[in-house]
């Protein structure tokens, strides 16, 4: 996992912790990922009325990740 612009640490840090709870929690990795950046986009939402990409949507995963589209 990598992000294609600098995110501040902040949001980085919750963002990546609820993706990683999530995949220990079984769910696939793409799924995990997409999950806490819905998380992320409804909390900036109730936060700010807003919840611009700049925060969310820099993540991106490469390589080979078991059960990717599951």
């Amino acid at each position: 996992m990598s992000t294609l612009w600098q995110v501040p640490d902040l949001e980085s840090a919750r963002l990546m912790s609820r993706c990683f709870e999530l995949q220990a929690a079984g769910r696939p990795p793409a799924a995990a990922l997409r999950e806490a950046q819905l998380e992320a986009v409804q909390r900036r939402r109730e936060k700010y009325a807003a919840a611009h990409p700049f925060f969310w949507a820099a993540y991106t995963m490469t390589g080979e990740l078991g059960g990717l589209g599951q």
